[in-house]
Protein backbone atom coordinates (compact mmCIF):
# COMPACT_ATOMS: atom_id res chain seq x y z
CA UNK A 1 0.00 0.00 0.00
CA UNK A 2 2.59 2.20 0.70
CA UNK A 3 4.74 1.40 -2.71
CA UNK A 4 1.54 2.21 -4.61
CA UNK A 5 0.07 5.52 -2.39
CA UNK A 6 3.73 7.04 -3.26
CA UNK A 7 4.31 5.99 -6.80
CA UNK A 8 0.84 7.61 -7.63
CA UNK A 9 2.10 11.05 -5.69
CA UNK A 10 5.32 10.56 -7.46
CA UNK A 11 3.82 10.29 -11.14
CA UNK A 12 1.38 12.43 -10.16
CA UNK A 13 3.99 15.21 -10.04
CA UNK A 14 6.19 14.19 -12.92
CA UNK A 15 3.16 13.46 -15.48
CA UNK A 16 1.72 17.25 -14.48
CA UNK A 17 5.99 17.96 -15.53
CA UNK A 18 5.85 16.29 -18.69
CA UNK A 19 2.02 18.23 -19.65
CA UNK A 20 3.17 21.72 -19.15
CA UNK A 21 6.96 20.76 -20.75
CA UNK A 22 4.63 19.26 -23.59
CA UNK A 23 6.81 15.75 -23.08
CA UNK A 24 5.22 12.38 -22.77
CA UNK A 25 3.41 10.38 -25.45
CA UNK A 26 -0.47 11.44 -24.58
CA UNK A 27 -2.64 9.34 -27.35
CA UNK A 28 -0.91 6.62 -26.29
CA UNK A 29 -1.82 7.18 -22.53
CA UNK A 30 -4.84 7.93 -23.74
CA UNK A 31 -5.36 4.81 -25.65
CA UNK A 32 -4.28 2.35 -22.41
CA UNK A 33 -6.69 4.41 -20.43
CA UNK A 34 -9.59 3.67 -22.73
CA UNK A 35 -9.04 0.30 -22.91
CA UNK A 36 -8.64 -0.34 -19.08
CA UNK A 37 -11.78 1.30 -18.43
CA UNK A 38 -13.61 -1.12 -21.11
CA UNK A 39 -11.71 -4.15 -19.36
CA UNK A 40 -12.60 -2.91 -16.05
CA UNK A 41 -16.23 -2.54 -16.97
CA UNK A 42 -16.35 -5.74 -19.14
CA UNK A 43 -15.30 -7.38 -16.10
CA UNK A 44 -17.76 -6.27 -13.19
CA UNK A 45 -20.62 -6.90 -16.22
CA UNK A 46 -19.48 -10.74 -16.03
CA UNK A 47 -18.75 -10.65 -12.42
CA UNK A 48 -21.85 -8.92 -11.19
CA UNK A 49 -25.10 -10.57 -9.85
CA UNK A 50 -27.46 -6.67 -9.83
CA UNK A 51 -30.03 -6.96 -7.05
CA UNK A 52 -33.25 -6.49 -7.36
CA UNK A 53 -33.80 -3.32 -5.64
CA UNK A 54 -32.63 0.12 -7.68
CA UNK A 55 -30.90 2.09 -4.96
CA UNK A 56 -28.66 -1.33 -4.30
CA UNK A 57 -28.38 -1.80 -8.01
CA UNK A 58 -27.47 1.71 -8.29
CA UNK A 59 -25.22 1.50 -5.42
CA UNK A 60 -23.26 -1.51 -7.41
CA UNK A 61 -23.08 -0.08 -10.76
CA UNK A 62 -21.54 3.30 -9.43
CA UNK A 63 -18.44 1.53 -6.79
CA UNK A 64 -18.06 -0.76 -10.31
CA UNK A 65 -17.57 2.66 -12.13
CA UNK A 66 -15.85 4.24 -9.42
CA UNK A 67 -13.00 1.66 -9.45
CA UNK A 68 -12.95 0.94 -13.33
CA UNK A 69 -11.96 4.91 -13.47
CA UNK A 70 -9.68 4.81 -10.78
CA UNK A 71 -7.64 2.14 -12.30
CA UNK A 72 -8.09 3.76 -16.04
CA UNK A 73 -6.61 6.98 -14.45
CA UNK A 74 -4.03 5.31 -12.34
CA UNK A 75 -2.56 3.70 -15.82
CA UNK A 76 -2.93 6.94 -17.64
CA UNK A 77 -1.10 8.52 -15.11
CA UNK A 78 1.70 5.91 -14.80
CA UNK A 79 2.06 6.05 -18.49
CA UNK A 80 2.18 9.92 -19.22
CA UNK A 81 4.65 10.08 -16.03
CA UNK A 82 7.03 7.25 -17.26
CA UNK A 83 7.75 7.24 -20.81
CA UNK A 84 9.40 10.43 -21.13
CA UNK A 85 11.77 8.76 -18.40
CA UNK A 86 12.34 5.48 -19.85
CA UNK A 87 12.20 7.02 -23.92
CA UNK A 88 15.62 9.04 -22.49
CA UNK A 89 17.64 6.59 -20.69
CA UNK A 90 15.77 2.98 -21.54
CA UNK A 91 14.56 3.51 -25.00
CA UNK A 92 14.16 0.10 -26.17
CA UNK A 93 12.27 -1.16 -23.24
CA UNK A 94 9.44 0.54 -24.82
CA UNK A 95 9.63 -0.25 -28.45
CA UNK A 96 7.49 -3.50 -28.77
CA UNK A 97 4.84 -1.23 -26.06
CA UNK A 98 4.68 1.34 -28.73
CA UNK A 99 3.79 -0.67 -31.61
CA UNK A 100 0.93 -2.57 -29.64
CA UNK A 101 -0.34 0.81 -29.08
CA UNK A 102 -0.41 1.78 -32.87
CA UNK A 103 -2.35 -0.98 -33.27
CA UNK A 104 0.67 -2.88 -34.80
CA UNK A 105 -0.16 -6.50 -33.19
CA UNK A 106 1.65 -8.73 -35.87
CA UNK A 107 5.09 -6.92 -35.39
CA UNK A 108 7.56 -9.61 -35.03
CA UNK A 109 9.11 -7.32 -32.06
CA UNK A 110 6.00 -7.53 -30.30
CA UNK A 111 5.81 -11.31 -30.46
CA UNK A 112 8.91 -11.62 -29.47
CA UNK A 113 8.58 -9.68 -25.86
CA UNK A 114 5.07 -11.60 -25.67
CA UNK A 115 7.25 -15.32 -25.86
CA UNK A 116 10.36 -13.96 -23.60
CA UNK A 117 7.55 -12.61 -20.93
CA UNK A 118 5.39 -15.82 -20.96
CA UNK A 119 8.76 -17.99 -20.90
CA UNK A 120 10.01 -15.87 -17.81
CA UNK A 121 6.54 -16.30 -16.24
CA UNK A 122 6.27 -20.17 -17.26
CA UNK A 123 9.56 -20.55 -14.95
CA UNK A 124 8.75 -18.45 -12.18
CA UNK A 125 4.62 -20.14 -12.13
CA UNK A 126 7.22 -23.52 -11.92
CA UNK A 127 9.36 -22.19 -8.96
CA UNK A 128 5.92 -20.87 -7.27
CA UNK A 129 4.60 -24.49 -7.64
CA UNK A 130 7.53 -25.59 -5.75
CA UNK A 131 5.98 -23.76 -2.46
CA UNK A 132 4.17 -27.33 -2.05
CA UNK A 133 6.67 -29.77 -3.04
CA UNK A 134 10.51 -28.56 -1.27
CA UNK A 135 8.40 -27.98 2.96
CA UNK A 136 7.69 -32.04 3.00
CA UNK A 137 11.30 -32.78 1.80
CA UNK A 138 12.47 -30.58 5.10
CA UNK A 139 9.32 -32.07 7.30
CA UNK A 140 7.95 -28.73 7.39
CA UNK A 141 4.28 -27.95 6.46
CA UNK A 142 3.15 -27.70 3.35
CA UNK A 143 1.01 -24.66 2.33
CA UNK A 144 -2.65 -25.30 1.79
CA UNK A 145 -3.91 -24.22 -2.01
CA UNK A 146 -6.20 -21.15 -1.52
CA UNK A 147 -9.94 -21.84 -2.42
CA UNK A 148 -10.42 -18.70 -4.43
CA UNK A 149 -7.76 -20.32 -7.24
CA UNK A 150 -10.46 -23.22 -7.94
CA UNK A 151 -13.50 -20.79 -7.99
CA UNK A 152 -13.22 -19.64 -11.63
CA UNK A 153 -13.62 -23.24 -12.27
CA UNK A 154 -17.36 -23.32 -11.79
CA UNK A 155 -18.81 -20.99 -14.72
CA UNK A 156 -17.83 -19.74 -18.19
CA UNK A 157 -18.42 -16.25 -16.63
CA UNK A 158 -16.40 -16.82 -13.70
CA UNK A 159 -13.76 -18.75 -15.91
CA UNK A 160 -13.86 -15.16 -18.29
CA UNK A 161 -14.18 -12.52 -15.28
CA UNK A 162 -10.80 -14.36 -14.16
CA UNK A 163 -8.85 -13.88 -17.11
CA UNK A 164 -10.26 -10.69 -17.69
CA UNK A 165 -8.94 -9.74 -14.04
CA UNK A 166 -5.65 -11.03 -14.85
CA UNK A 167 -4.64 -8.92 -17.67
CA UNK A 168 -6.29 -6.21 -16.00
CA UNK A 169 -3.53 -6.84 -12.77
CA UNK A 170 -0.52 -7.96 -15.17
CA UNK A 171 -1.29 -4.43 -17.12
CA UNK A 172 -1.21 -2.59 -13.75
CA UNK A 173 1.76 -4.70 -12.29
CA UNK A 174 3.46 -4.18 -15.21
CA UNK A 175 3.57 -0.67 -15.58
CA UNK A 176 4.36 -0.19 -11.47
CA UNK A 177 7.58 -2.28 -11.80
CA UNK A 178 8.22 -0.39 -14.77
CA UNK A 179 7.80 2.38 -13.19
CA UNK A 180 10.32 1.57 -10.58
CA UNK A 181 13.09 0.33 -12.95
CA UNK A 182 12.80 3.68 -14.52
CA UNK A 183 13.43 5.81 -11.58
CA UNK A 184 16.49 2.99 -10.59
CA UNK A 185 17.77 3.28 -13.88
CA UNK A 186 17.55 7.27 -14.41
CA UNK A 187 20.88 8.02 -14.28
CA UNK A 188 22.89 5.71 -17.29
CA UNK A 189 25.99 6.19 -14.76
CA UNK A 190 24.17 4.70 -11.74
CA UNK A 191 22.72 1.77 -13.31
CA UNK A 192 24.60 -0.38 -11.12
CA UNK A 193 23.02 1.40 -8.04
CA UNK A 194 19.37 1.17 -9.80
CA UNK A 195 19.70 -2.62 -9.66
CA UNK A 196 19.77 -3.55 -6.21
CA UNK A 197 16.99 -0.80 -5.87
CA UNK A 198 14.67 -2.06 -7.61
CA UNK A 199 15.40 -5.56 -6.64
CA UNK A 200 14.52 -4.61 -3.14
CA UNK A 201 11.39 -3.25 -4.20
CA UNK A 202 10.58 -6.73 -6.03
CA UNK A 203 11.67 -8.20 -3.06
CA UNK A 204 9.36 -6.66 -0.78
CA UNK A 205 6.05 -7.56 -3.42
CA UNK A 206 7.00 -10.61 -3.59
CA UNK A 207 7.38 -11.51 -0.17
CA UNK A 208 3.94 -9.89 0.99
CA UNK A 209 2.44 -11.99 -1.79
CA UNK A 210 3.99 -15.47 -0.80
CA UNK A 211 2.25 -18.36 0.81
CA UNK A 212 2.91 -18.75 4.46
CA UNK A 213 5.65 -20.74 4.42
CA UNK A 214 8.71 -21.50 7.07
CA UNK A 215 11.03 -18.00 7.14
CA UNK A 216 13.81 -19.48 5.51
CA UNK A 217 12.39 -21.41 2.51
CA UNK A 218 9.88 -17.99 2.07
CA UNK A 219 13.20 -15.70 2.20
CA UNK A 220 14.95 -18.22 -0.65
CA UNK A 221 11.56 -18.60 -2.75
CA UNK A 222 10.99 -14.62 -2.49
CA UNK A 223 14.72 -14.01 -3.30
CA UNK A 224 14.83 -16.43 -6.08
CA UNK A 225 11.72 -14.60 -7.99
CA UNK A 226 12.89 -11.42 -7.02
CA UNK A 227 16.53 -11.77 -9.31
CA UNK A 228 14.17 -13.37 -12.14
CA UNK A 229 11.71 -10.41 -11.68
CA UNK A 230 14.84 -8.27 -11.87
CA UNK A 231 16.52 -9.58 -14.97
CA UNK A 232 13.35 -9.35 -17.03
CA UNK A 233 12.96 -6.20 -16.52
CA UNK A 234 16.34 -4.59 -16.63
CA UNK A 235 17.42 -6.51 -19.76
CA UNK A 236 13.61 -7.13 -21.84
CA UNK A 237 10.75 -4.55 -21.77
CA UNK A 238 7.15 -3.47 -20.29
CA UNK A 239 5.68 -5.79 -23.15
CA UNK A 240 7.36 -9.16 -21.88
CA UNK A 241 6.76 -7.72 -17.94
CA UNK A 242 3.23 -7.55 -18.43
CA UNK A 243 2.76 -10.81 -20.31
CA UNK A 244 5.05 -13.01 -17.84
CA UNK A 245 2.62 -11.19 -14.79
CA UNK A 246 -0.62 -12.73 -16.45
CA UNK A 247 1.05 -15.66 -16.51
CA UNK A 248 2.88 -15.86 -13.41
CA UNK A 249 -1.39 -15.40 -11.73
CA UNK A 250 -1.98 -18.50 -13.17
CA UNK A 251 -3.60 -20.21 -9.85
CA UNK A 252 -6.18 -22.58 -11.52
CA UNK A 253 -5.43 -26.33 -11.14
CA UNK A 254 -5.15 -27.79 -14.63
CA UNK A 255 -8.25 -30.50 -15.01
CA UNK A 256 -7.09 -33.96 -16.32
CA UNK A 257 -10.23 -35.87 -15.24
CA UNK A 258 -12.70 -35.25 -18.74
CA UNK A 259 -15.61 -36.07 -16.49
CA UNK A 260 -15.49 -33.52 -14.52
CA UNK A 261 -18.42 -30.98 -14.56
CA UNK A 262 -15.51 -28.36 -14.92
CA UNK A 263 -13.08 -29.76 -16.86
CA UNK A 264 -14.51 -27.50 -20.16
CA UNK A 265 -13.69 -24.48 -18.03
CA UNK A 266 -10.19 -25.47 -17.55
CA UNK A 267 -9.53 -26.78 -20.94
CA UNK A 268 -10.77 -23.38 -22.26
CA UNK A 269 -8.77 -21.76 -19.41
CA UNK A 270 -5.30 -23.35 -20.18
CA UNK A 271 -6.13 -22.49 -24.00
CA UNK A 272 -6.19 -19.11 -23.47
CA UNK A 273 -3.22 -18.93 -21.70
CA UNK A 274 -1.43 -20.97 -24.37
CA UNK A 275 -2.88 -18.67 -26.95
CA UNK A 276 -0.07 -15.56 -25.74
CA UNK A 277 3.32 -17.80 -26.40
CA UNK A 278 1.97 -19.30 -28.77
CA UNK A 279 0.95 -16.25 -30.99
CA UNK A 280 3.98 -14.42 -29.65
CA UNK A 281 6.25 -17.72 -31.50
CA UNK A 282 3.82 -16.96 -34.51
CA UNK A 283 4.14 -13.28 -35.27
CA UNK A 284 8.09 -13.33 -34.20
CA UNK A 285 9.06 -15.74 -37.31
CA UNK A 286 8.13 -13.09 -39.36
CA UNK A 287 7.79 -14.17 -42.81
CA UNK A 288 9.72 -17.24 -42.09
CA UNK A 289 8.04 -20.81 -41.73
CA UNK A 290 7.44 -22.43 -38.46
CA UNK A 291 9.11 -25.67 -39.42
CA UNK A 292 11.45 -26.36 -42.18
CA UNK A 293 13.15 -23.85 -44.64
CA UNK A 294 11.45 -22.29 -47.27
CA UNK A 295 12.30 -25.03 -49.87
CA UNK A 296 15.19 -25.83 -52.10
CA UNK A 297 15.74 -27.21 -55.29
CA UNK A 298 16.42 -30.72 -56.27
Amino acid sequence: MILLVGSIVTAALFARRNVKSGRGDRRGAVRLGFATLLLACLNFLLDSQFPRRIDLAWESLSGAISVSLFLAGLLWLLYLALEPIVRRGRPQSLVSWNRILAGRWRDPLVGRDLLIGSAYGAGMVALVRLEFVLPAWFGLPVPRPQVEWLEPLGSANGALTQLIGNLLAALLLGMLMQFFMSFAMVRREGQWLGFPIFLAISFAVFYVGSLELALPLRLAFTAALSLVWTHLFARRGLVAGVAAAFVLQWRMPIVLDPSSFYAWTSFVMTLALLAIPVWGFRVALGDRPAIGGAGGGA
